[in-house]
């Protein structure tokens, strides 16, 4: 490389206050020169314990200096190396050398697998040639917990390492950063990150309240889970913002109230997950609009028979469990044009009449799973010569 070309890989500065810090050194110095004079002149005369004292006292006097002034050289003219990172590859190229970095952890219950995981994937985001770059993680306890959190610790990686290098995250421990980083509502500037989040997994928390309605923002999202909290009152109608959204599960909250207008008509939905909630109300399902709807889950929860007759035009559903619901009735004919259906539950439901449920059933010739247990309650099936 030219000289003219050369560019150096970090700046030297002079640490401000050395002339305060060098007026106090040199006072404390002063001191310890009258210290010394003062005990070198006075030497006890008397007794052997006055001698011992004043030996003890001495060279107590001595190491401080010497330890002080080892410090205070050290100190004397200190500086700040700014480096210049990003100069690196500009002088060096291609010819970085190869760097291995090992992580090492010992015990589970004192060093989390959540600690270890952001540590790793801290380095594992470094701004270096990848190539050139090898994590090895040390494990003297030979952990299950430890070695299945990496598993989903490489799979998170394939999501995080991208967004580290196209947003200049930092902190780029995982951990640091959701500690730290605000929320995209109140500030304007973040909200361009989370525009780019297409999968937001928040399931088995301890989330509780209203389902916040800021998710709206997250216009991007693909699939969102948010079961096994502790979420309550009625699901807000937000669903109209999220445009791209094809996967929803709030299984295992609390939710009550119907389900929003919005998410009953959701164009591009393919699996819907509402289960053991406190939901109540009409289903109306819009299916000619939910064309791409395969997967429907609103077991327990408090729906009545008027929902048997929401999915008559559902022709594309693969799975529906309605399992736990006082449905109280038939099984309703229009059933006959769900051609597509594998799996069907109507466990605990209530359901009459099992000869005519099991002959409209026999028409849904991709029936694999069909569950109608703790429902009839017939002493002996009636005969029907159609079936």
């Amino acid at each position: 490389m030219a000289k003219n070309d050369y560019v150096p890989l970090f700046e030297t500065k002079q640490v401000k206050g050395r002339i305060l810090f060098r007026s106090i050194a040199a006072s404390i110095l002063l001191g310890i020169c009258f210290i010394c004079t003062y005990r070198l002149r006075f030497f006890p005369v008397g007794g052997k314990s006055e001698r011992l004292a004043w030996i003890g006292l001495f060279l107590s006097e001595l190491w401080f200096s010497v330890y002080w002034f080892l410090i205070s050289v050290s100190r004397w003219d200190s500086v700040h190396r700014i480096p210049y990172v990003h100069r690196l590859t500009q002088r060096f190229g291609k010819e970085l050398p190869g760097v291995d970095i090992f992580v090492c952890t010992a015990d589970p219950m004192l060093e989390p697998p959540s600690m270890v995981v952001s540590t790793v994937l801290s380095v594992m985001a470094y701004d270096y040639p990848p190539e050139k770059l090898s994590i090895y993680l040390s494990d003297d306890g030979g952990s299950d917990l430890t070695f299945y959190a990496m598993l989903e610790a490489a799979d998170f990686s394939k999501t995080w390492l991208p967004f580290c290098s196209k947003f200049k995250v930092e902190p780029r421990s995982p951990e640091a950063y959701f500690r730290t980083a605000s929320e995209p509502v109140n500030d304007q500037v973040n909200v361009q990150h989370w525009l780019s989040v297409k999968v937001l997994h928040l399931q088995n928390n301890s989330f509780s309240g209203q389902f916040n309605h800021n998710i709206d923002y997250l216009s991007s999202l693909v699939e969102l889970d948010i079961s096994s909290n502790s979420f309550s009152r009625v699901l807000l109608d937000v669903f109209a913002s999220l445009g791209k959204l094809e996967k929803f599960s709030a299984g295992s909250n609390n939710f009550n109230g119907t389900l929003p207008v919005s998410l009953l008509n959701f164009p591009l939905i393919t699996s819907l997950d509402i289960q053991n909630n406190s939901l109540n109300g009409p289903v109306n399902l819009n299916c000619s609009a939910m064309v791409h709807l395969k997967s429907l889950r609103l077991a327990s929860n408090h729906f009545n028979s008027s929902i048997l007759y929401s999915f008559f035009s559902c022709k594309n559903l693969t799975m529906l469990n309605l399992g736990h619901n006082n449905l109280d009735g038939q099984v309703p004919k229009s059933f006959k044009n769900l051609k597509a259906l594998t799996v069907l539950s109507l466990s605990r439901t209530n359901l009459v009449n099992l000869s005519s449920t099991l002959n409209i059933l026999q028409h849904n010739k991709n029936l694999i799973v069909l569950r109608l247990n703790e429902n009839f309650q017939e002493k002996e099936i009636s005969s029907d010569p159609d079936f």
